[in-house]
């Protein structure tokens, strides 16, 4: 399971992950990020890995308890949780 494993680092990591079996619930935040989500979700079944996605922000409690359960419902169980999902700020020159 991979939090914020859209694109960036947390896609490269699903990528990495896939290529050598592992089973991802990739998850995303938006909209604005789905078309990411997507594309590494198409990679990543292409490599031979099963995956879905979840969306949801998860600054919302309720929605990480939720991205756990569709990971134990989806594959039985969790062995490895990736949190990538962060902020990026940009200073002003």
């Amino acid at each position: 399971m991979i939090a914020g494993g859209a694109k960036n680092l947390g896609g490269l990591l699903s990528r990495d992950f896939a290529a050598k079996g592992a089973k991802l619930v990739i998850h995303y935040n938006s909209e604005h990020s789905k078309s990411d989500a997507e594309e590494t979700l198409a990679v990543v079944k292409a490599a031979g890995a099963e995956a879905i996605l979840f969306q949801a922000d998860l600054t919302n409690i309720e929605n990480i308890s939720k991205l756990f359960d569709t990971a134990v419902l989806q594959y039985g169980g969790i062995d490895i949780a990736i949190n990538t999902v962060g902020k990026v700020l940009k200073k002003r020159s």
